[in-house]
């Protein structure tokens, strides 16, 4: 090939093909940088300049070895082609699943059928990229400037459905000089640990004065996600949920068109939510925010600023583009390769500052919140206390993550209703009680077993609940005060469920709410799942439950099996066979790190544990059960038998299904010492 020095045209056509190239490669960066955009702090400039300058640099190098090297223009168009292809391929299908980024440890399960797939699929786009070498440079560059334009039009859509997630506080803070509706609802706040605060604490009752309290309230689900959606919507989510669709998006789907926000929207009222989660406020036609998009007006309004890691754009953009078999790598357990996202925080952290922005959010609504306006006004606000991690004491200051047990639970309740009570007494300072229905109502309990009850046995299998812990989640808080009352704490004898609330909101405001009427059977269902993510391919199994008589009452409680799907039983595919190896070879050296590694054929939902044989043939964990087929053990000679190593696998269906199977595999390894020559 002919180098290219002293060629000004080619020089140019390498310039122009080494910019596409950068520009190319940025937009994987502004992808993710759209996608999460909520997650980070500062200036979206200061964020996005380390992949701009990394891609500059990527252009520069391509361009200067290309030229050097005498590569023809088409041919720099062809990497051209084929990054911009891999690209808009990473946004389809091989795009992986990715763990939590959440200060925990997680292992990154590789697929091998997604990188068969992967590596077809990009070797299928190399050759069809090669085929722009025969074409002239114009035609080549216009062709990947098209491919270019395309795939810059994914984050920009992106960046434009985030955009409609407000993240200004204004009209979170008005109040109608008409008539109110202020929903709000206290994340996991069971109702025995309210009677308890309030027994406990009678001083704070009369803030409550109007409200009426229905201890025999039940929940519908075990997940937030789930009970928001019988709330608003009235929709229990296993009997109306769609196969195939995404679960998280179709519960937005349902907020954005038949929520009660929505319908008091279409009658003119002024509405606004705080979300738990984005997917429920895209493209909503009334004010919605979620904490996180928030996040920076609350570190504003009170002088706080927050922190992130540029460099996080940058390694979320490399796991986007690394080959499915390098994905574990980048992502280095939940660590990322280049940058600690977040430091040396537990799994709980992400939930953890939620909870303290719910608390700087609350100290914002209690000083700020005005009268101002004359149309009606309804809010629907998630706080997230009393939510676990419990790092609230009673008096809402923040400390270290206590232990998840009752005594410690009921501090961080103790919070929540004393943050009820700082909300009320802003009402009534500023006038705006008499005219103002006041909701408050858990979306869940949180399943805390008092010191006096047995959180043994398990009752349920998909997750594993006792009876009071069962009991405990479906006893959310429900308080509520209607326009105009008064008069001390009322307490309820009816028996109401979430789909109740359409009914009680109507009766509460007389009439001028006139939501739709939700059909409430009498006898009250509640189902126990898996946690429910945007992403679920599956949401199956689940347990169902008939409540028939008072929810706190297990007796009362009737089993309506594991289902599939609304009156079809789950069964779980058995497994027929068990294996695992090891890989490093005999005799193992002490000291010397192993990887364990199992697989089974037939079953569903699988999950493994590994072990090994101790003294007194005792049996001491290497890794407990998890989906992950793997584990490392570092070789030790404090077994059961000297110079010997005996291992053991076992693997079982995670939800047990009527066709429970478990199999164990053991292992005889050994182990080179001095003393067993």
């Amino acid at each position: 090939m002919t180098n290219l020095v002293g060629h000004t045209g080619s020089w140019r056509a390498h310039a122009l093909a080494s910019a596409l190239l950068a520009v190319t490669l940025f937009t994987v960066a502004l992808d993710v940088y759209s996608r999460n955009i909520s997650e980070f702090a500062g200036s979206s400039i200061l964020q996005l300049l380390p992949p701009v300058l990394i891609s500059i640099v990527v252009g520069c190098v391509a361009f200067v070895i290309t030229g050097i090297a005498g590569f023809k223009p088409v041919g720099m168009s062809v990497v051209l082609g084929a990054a911009a292809c891999v690209i808009a391929a990473s946004q389809g299908v091989t795009a992986s699943v990715i763990p939590p980024i959440d200060g925990g440890t997680h292992p990154y399960i590789v697929s091998s059928g997604r990188g068969v797939v992967e590596f077809i699929l990009l070797f299928a786009i190399f050759l069809l990229t090669t085929g722009f070498a025969i074409l002239r440079l114009r035609e080549a560059l216009v062709i990947l400037s098209g491919l270019t334009f395309l795939a810059v039009l994914i984050p920009i859509y992106n960046l434009a459905a985030r955009d409609r997630i407000s993240t200004s506080l204004g009209p979170l803070m008005t109040l109608s000089r008409d008539v109110n509706v202020i929903h709000i609802m206290f994340d996991s706040l069971q109702s025995d640990a309210f009677k308890q605060i309030a027994e406990q604490q009678p001083d704070l009752l009369p803030e409550f004065d109007g409200f009426t309290y229905y201890p025999d309230h039940a929940g519908y689900a075990n997940w937030t996600t789930l009970s928001i959606a019988a709330i608003q919507t009235g929709r229990l989510f296993f009997d109306q949920h769609q196969d195939g669709m995404d679960p998280i998006e179709e519960i937005g789907e349902w907020l954005r068109l038949s929520s009660m926000m929505s319908h008091l929207a279409d009658k003119g009222w002024d509405v606004s939510a705080v979300q738990p989660s984005n997917a429920f406020c895209f493209r909503t036609k009334y004010y919605c925010s979620t904490l996180p998009f928030l996040s920076n007006s609350i570190g504003q309004r009170l002088g706080k600023q927050r922190k992130s890691n540029p460099l996080i754009v940058v390694d979320l953009a490399l796991l986007r583009l690394a080959p499915t078999l390098l994905k574990p790598l980048v992502y280095n357990e939940g660590k990322l390769l280049w940058s600690d996202a977040t430091g040396p925080a537990n799994a709980d952290s992400s939930t953890a500052n939620d909870i303290a922005l719910s608390m700087d959010f609350a100290k914002i609504l209690t000083e700020d919140i005005a009268v101002t306006d004359d149309n009606p006004v309804y809010k629907f606000l998630h706080f997230y206390p009393p939510h676990k991690p419990f790092i609230l004491d009673e008096d809402c200051r923040i400390g270290a993550a206590r232990t998840e047990d009752w005594p410690n639970y009921l501090p961080q309740a103790t919070c929540a209703v004393k943050q009820m009570a700082g909300i009320l007494q802003a009402l009534k300072r500023l006038g705006a009680y008499d005219n103002s229905v006041i909701i408050f109502q858990s979306d869940t309990g949180l399943g805390m077993v008092r010191p006096t009850e047995n959180a043994d046995p398990k009752i349920t299998s998909v997750v594993e609940y006792s009876s009071p812990q069962l009991v405990g989640y479906a006893r959310p808080t429900l308080l509520i005060k209607p326009l105009g009352a008064t008069g001390p704490l009322r307490v309820s004898s009816g028996q109401t469920s979430h789909l109740n609330t359409f009914s009680l909101i109507n009766d509460a405001t007389a009439g001028r709410t006139n939501l739709p009427n939700v059909t409430a059977p009498k006898d009250r269902s509640f189902v126990v799942s898996r946690i429910i993510r945007a992403g679920t391919t599956s949401v199956s199994p689940y347990e169902q439950f008939s409540i028939v008589g008072n929810v706190a009452d297990s007796a009362a409680w009737q089993y309506g099996g594991m289902l599939s799907r609304p009156g079809v039983p789950y069964l779980a595919r058995p497994i027929q066979s068990a294996t695992f190896s090891i890989d490093a070879d005999e005799p193992l050296k002490p000291n010397q790190s192993i990887r364990l590694v199992g697989s089974v054929s037939g079953g569903n939902d699988v999950e493994y544990t590994f072990l090994r044989r101790i003294k007194d043939d005792k049996l001491e964990i290497i890794k407990d059960w998890s989906p992950d087929n793997t584990a490392t053990w570092e070789v030790d000679e404090n077994g059961m038998t000297p110079c010997v190593a005996n291992i053991l696998m076992a693997a079982r269906n995670r939800v047990m299904g009527p066709s429970e199977q478990q199999i164990n595999v053991e292992k005889v390894a050994k182990i080179s010492a001095s003393e067993c020559h």
